[in-house]
C-alpha cells in the first residue's frame, strides 16, 4: 500500500538525501547543491510509481565508476505477462537481464518480475546465467522480484555494471594496492511501508577477484544511490539501526553510511569520507534548528533528528563538544517532553550514549576521540 502523503513529507523532510551528481574527485571542499530527497522511504512501495513509465537511464554517467539501465516498467492489458530485457555494458562486461513483467491487481498496482534471470558475460570468462530471487523469499508481489533504483527515485537505474577499488581478499593487495573489480548489482525491493531495499552484486572480474556466490547486502528502510568516488564506486546509504530507535518513524533521523564492495563483502566504510560526514552533520542540526527550535510542538521534539547529530559529531572526532551540547539541552530542558513511549530527558542521553558507543559512533568516554 501506498503511505500517506504526510507521512511521505515528513520523511522527505526529516532524512538525509544523496548529494546530487557524481563525487568524480577527491572530497577535498564543500560538498555543494541540494539535499534532493530522502534516502528514507525513497522508493515509497516500489521503486516506480503506479502508472508511471520511466525514460531508461543513461547508458553511462559521464565521468562515472558504473553505469546502469532500467528495464520498461509495463502495464500489462490483455495478456498476462510482458518479456523484458535490459543490457548493460561497461568496460568489456555485459549483464543482460531478462524476466516477465507482471502487475499484481487491487487499487496500488505493484510493478514486479518472474522469472527474473541475468546474464553475465566477462573477458576470457564463459557465460554464466544467474536467477533473481526475492531475498528469503519475501516480495509484496507473490512470486515475482520488485525492484529497487540505484541511482535516484525518478532515474530507474536498477541494473548497474559498477567498478570498485578492491580490497584484500578480492585479488588485490588491500588499500593502496588493490586490484580494482568489476560487479553487476541490482537493486530489489520487498515492498511494504518501510522495509525492505537490498543489493545483490556478483563480482565479474578479474577472473581471480570471482566470488563463489552473489553477495546480498542489507540495506532495510533507507534506500541507497550509487556515487563515483575518484574512479570508485560508493553506496550511499543510511544507518537503518536508527528508525523508531529515539521517536516515530517520521521523525527518525538516521545518519549517513557509505559501503564499499571490499573483500568479497560490502564493508561500511563511512569513516574514509568525512565530507560526507560533515555535510550530514550540517543537515541535521540545520533540521533540529527549523524544524524543533522554531516550532517544538513538532517532529516530536526534535529527538530523533538529534541522534544522528551526535553520531556525525562522533565520527568527526567532536564527541566531547556534541555530548556538551546535548547536556545544556537537557538543562535548558529542551529534551523534554519528547514522545508516549521513547525515552526523554536524562533518559534519553542515557540511551543515547549507549547506543553509539555499541553502534562504534561514539567513544565510551565522551571525552575521546571517536
Amino acid at each position: 500500500m501506498r503511505r500517506p502523503l504526510a507521512a511521505t513529507i515528513a520523511a522527505a523532510a526529516l532524512t538525509l538525501a544523496s548529494l546530487t551528481g557524481p563525487l568524480t574527485g577527491p572530497l577535498t571542499g564543500p560538498l555543494t547543491g541540494p539535499l534532493t530527497g530522502p534516502l528514507t522511504g525513497l522508493f515509497g512501495t516500489g521503486s516506480i510509481a503506479e502508472g508511471s513509465t520511466p525514460a531508461p537511464a543513461p547508458a553511462k554517467p559521464t565521468g562515472a565508476a558504473f553505469a546502469c539501465g532500467t528495464p520498461s516498467y509495463v502495464h500489462p492489458q490483455d495478456k498476462k505477462d510482458a518479456s523484458v530485457r535490459v543490457t548493460v555494458s561497461d568496460g568489456g562486461v555485459s549483464a543482460t537481464f531478462t524476466a516477465l513483467s507482471t502487475t499484481r491487481g487491487g487499487g496500488g498496482r505493484v510493478d514486479a518480475f518472474r522469472h527474473a534471470g541475468l546474464t553475465l558475460k566477462a573477458p576470457g570468462q564463459p557465460v554464466r546465467k544467474m536467477a533473481i530471487s526475492p531475498p528469503f523469499g519475501f516480495s509484496a508481489a507473490p512470486g515475482a522480484t520488485m525492484l529497487a533504483s540505484l541511482t535516484g527515485p525518478s532515474q530507474g537505474g536498477e541494473i548497474c555494471v559498477a567498478r570498485f577499488a578492491g580490497g584484500a581478499g578480492q585479488g588485490g593487495a588491500g588499500q593502496g594496492g588493490a586490484r580494482e573489480v568489476t560487479a553487476v548489482l541490482v537493486g530489489t525491493y520487498s515492498g511494504g511501508a518501510h522495509c525492505c531495499t537490498w543489493v545483490y552484486a556478483d563480482v565479474v572480474a578479474p577472473k581471480g577477484a570471482l566470488l563463489p556466490r552473489p553477495v546480498w547486502q542489507d540495506i532495510g528502510n533507507p534506500g541507497v544511490r550509487l556515487r563515483d568516488y575518484a574512479g570508485s564506486t560508493l553506496l550511499v546509504t543510511a544507518d537503518d539501526a536508527f528508525a523508531y530507535e529515539f521517536s516515530y518513524y517520521a521523525a527518525s533521523g538516521m545518519p549517513v553510511r557509505v559501503l564499499e564492495l571490499r573483500g568479497g563483502k560490502f564493508v561500511n566504510t563511512t569513516r574514509e569520507h568525512l565530507k560526507l560526514v560533515a555535510a550530514d552533520e550540517r543537515f541535521w542540526w540545520g533540521t533540529y534548528k527549523k524544524y524543533v527550535v522554531a516550532n517544538r510542538a513538532q517532529i516530536g521534539d526534535g529527538l530523533g533528528l538529534l541522534a544522528p547529530w551526535v553520531a556525525d559529531e562522533c565520527l568527526l572526532g567532536n564527541s566531547a563538544t556534541a555530548w556538551a551540547t546535548m547536556n545544556r539541552l537537557q538543562e535548558e530542558g529542551a529534551l523534554s517532553p519528547g514522545v508516549a513511549g521513547w525515552p526523554h530527558g536524562a533518559a534519553y542521553l542515557k540511551a543515547l550514549r549507549g547506543f553509539l558507543v555499541k553502534g562504534a559512533y561514539c567513544p565510551k568516554s565522551p571525552n575521546a576521540s571517536a
